[in-house]
């Protein structure tokens, strides 16, 4: 006995109660709410600030102001300022007044200057400015991608939910074909126009088709919920609505991207290359100040007082470190190793840039060869049409016929998803701002 189909199921499937939500409210929603981005821009406003302090330290001079008893309980005065000179260098130039309160006759007092020159590390006191800087640039890019990971995740996941309706839908349709063929044989073999056996396998047609199509409808409604959930936020239940693409348009621009496309170039502001560029980078630095650590380091102080002007001065140099050379050998093999491991960088990030541009072309030809697709399927309906017209197909064939044009209609109509997929999975690919607004109204 065949099963009967949920009434209230039909009626959720094909009766559309929910509002609609379009796949650029999807996307709209997703970058309201999805956690990833609130996580990325916080992690953009933490490094920012991190960087304007360290700016001000290095630019802005430090004072400090110390009282604390002195002899006979007259107090002690401290005052003391220092900065970098130039602004951002190791150098620093250093003041401080020191006051002995007390009577009339025992008040003592000192000024005094001193400027240290660092000739090994200059810019030692920068090098933490730079990396802050280095920083706060890197997780700007890290908001920039992970935005486009989320605009390509809602895309992908929305034209994969209208593909699954498409396919739910076309098993429903085949189910409302199966009973209209179980009927029609019933009807001939009343006549003894059909046998019992045709019968019999116009039920378990009947059956499987019921099968698929609740199979088809779960899966969908499975998918669905997940990706409202867990992509978007949301609870409720919402109607997908379909999504029309100007071919034309989008073929022209996807053209027009990939001949003004620069591989090279694009492969060099890849995020693994610029890693590795900075690290490369690092290991030349370090290489490079340990050859200059035999450098000296100069101070001079320039100091007054009740006693009048004194100037003094100190040259330090280290003249055996004995472990010196072994560093040096060592910053040069990381310095190799870096720049190997640039290299490996560069021809990893080449593979991925050409893997989005073979998945554009290939999606273009396919979208190109539709029109000529189009007119085959045409041809070969027509000519099914007039053998079944002629009895020279029999009713399964002629559906079954009809079920692999609308599979190829299904197809066709994803290849123009599949399309501005690739293209911009091929934009988020080159870190650039993806182009998703132009293509959804």
């Amino acid at each position: 006995m065949l099963r009967r189909v949920p009434v209230l199921c039909v009626l959720l499937f094909v009766g559309a109660s929910a509002a609609e939500l379009t796949l650029r409210e999807a996307v709209i929603l997703a970058l309201e709410r999805h956690p990833d981005l609130r996580k990325a821009e916080l992690q953009v406003a933490s490094a920012e600030l991190q960087l304007q302090a360290s700016q001000a330290k290095a630019v802005w001079p430090s004072v400090s102001l110390s009282l604390a008893p002195g002899p006979g309980a007259w107090p002690a005065l401290g005052l003391v300022a220092s900065m970098s000179l130039p602004v951002g260098t190791t150098n620093r130039l250093s003041g401080g007044l020191q006051v002995q309160m007390g009577p009339e006759s025992l008040l003592t007092w000192n000024l005094g200057f001193s400027f240290t020159l660092d000739l090994a590390r200059p810019m030692a006191a920068a090098e933490p400015l730079e990396t802050l800087a280095a920083n706060a640039e890197e997780s700007r890019r890290v908001l920039a991608r992970t935005r486009n990971a989320v605009i390509l995740n809602v895309i992908q996941g929305y034209a994969g939910l209208l593909s699954q309706q498409a396919k739910a839908e076309q098993a429903r349709k085949s189910w409302e074909k199966a009973k209209e063929s179980l009927a029609s044989t019933e009807e001939k073999a009343k006549v003894g126009l059909a046998s019992e056996l045709e019968v019999l396998q116009a039920r378990l047609s009947l059956i499987q088709a019921q099968l698929a199509w609740e199979q088809a409808r779960d899966d969908f409604q499975a998918q669905k919920q997940r990706f409202f959930q867990e992509q978007l936020g949301l609870v409720e239940e919402r109607d997908l609505v379909p999504l029309s693409v100007d071919r034309e348009a989008l073929v022209q621009a996807v053209q027009e991207f990939l001949e003004k496309l620069d591989l090279e170039a694009a492969v060099e502001e890849a995020s693994e290359v610029r890693a590795a560029k900075q690290k490369l980078q690092e290991a030349q630095k370090s290489l490079e100040q340990l050859q200059r650590s035999w450098l000296p380091t100069a101070t001079v102080e320039l100091t007054t007082g009740p006693t009048g002007w004194r100037l003094s001065w100190t040259l330090r140099l280290d003249l055996f470190a004995p472990e010196r050379a072994a560093q040096v050998r060592m910053a040069e093999v990381q310095v190799t190793a870096a720049q190997l491991s640039l290299e490996t960088a560069r021809a990893s990030a080449r593979q991925k840039l050409l893997r989005e541009v073979n998945n554009v072309l290939s999606a273009l030809k396919a979208l190109e060869r539709l029109p000529l697709e189009e007119e085959r399927w045409a041809l070969e309906e027509e000519i099914a049409r007039r053998r079944y017209e002629a009895g020279i197909l029999s009713e399964a064939e002629w559906r079954d016929f009809l079920a692999s044009k609308e599979a190829f209609l299904r197809e066709a109509r994803d290849r123009e998803l599949a399309l501005l997929s690739a293209y911009l999975s091929l934009q988020a690919a080159l870190e650039r701002p993806v182009d998703w607004e132009a293509w959804m109204p």
